[in-house]
């Protein structure tokens, strides 16, 4: 059974345009803190002889994530205040049919504006904690377009852990088109993790 929805504050864009920032909110990359963490990390990885890494960048975003606007606190990766995150995150969560107590597993991030989002095409993360504290996370990278070529091109290779959200129905204008969308692509990030989990088993199965 899924889970019941905050239909309070929809505010998607009705504008045709996909704007990933009031979509998902984007990362404190102005402020002075993140300015100069990220020029260090760079620093580290040159002397190192090494880029950036994914991971790397997705670490300083969960960091910096985007202020509440009443607490003026990070936001919450468990609970997201804008509507679509919010509710993907939930729907996920069901269709993943975590157990009372492992909700906290599975976390929202925004990578917008970061470098994750730049260097790695991915406007947000869904991440999974194991239940084996020894596994590391599992993520699923989300990119958002109405770009019919970019759409075509994913659709006609296999993604490993991305998956592609295009323009995303108004909630106001019509729920159950809203929710149709917001399950198909809660059930595709599903796919991802499971695929994730069981190839995470085979090699500790296997010592790889």
């Amino acid at each position: 059974m899924h889970k019941t929805f905050d239909n309070i504050g929809s505010t998607l864009e009705k504008s045709g345009k996909i704007n990933e920032r009031f979509v998902f909110g984007a990362v404190e990359t102005t402020s002075p803190q993140y300015q100069l963490e990220y020029q260090n990390l760079i620093e580290l990885r040159r002397k190192e002889g090494r880029r950036v890494t994914f991971n790397d960048g997705l670490n300083l975003a969960k960091r910096y994530q985007p202020k509440n606007r009443e607490t003026q606190l990070p936001e919450n990766p468990w609970n997201p205040t804008k509507k679509f995150p919010k509710d993907l995150r939930k729907m996920v969560e069901s269709e993943l049919d975590l157990k009372k107590g492992d909700e906290n597993r599975l976390l929202f991030w925004t990578t917008i504006g970061s470098i994750v989002d730049y260097n790695f095409g991915t406007d947000a993360v869904l991440e999974l904690i194991p239940d084996d504290i020894t596994q590391s996370s599992l993520y699923v990278r989300l990119d958002t377009t109405i770009n019919p070529e970019k759409i075509k091109k994913y659709a006609e290779k296999h993604n490993y852990n991305r998956v592609i959200i295009g323009e995303i129905p108004d909630f106001n204008e019509n729920r159950r088109i809203y929710f149709d969308f917001l399950r198909e692509t809660a059930q595709q990030i599903c796919n991802q993790f499971k695929q994730m989990e069981e190839e995470s088993l085979s090699r500790a199965k296997f010592n790889i």
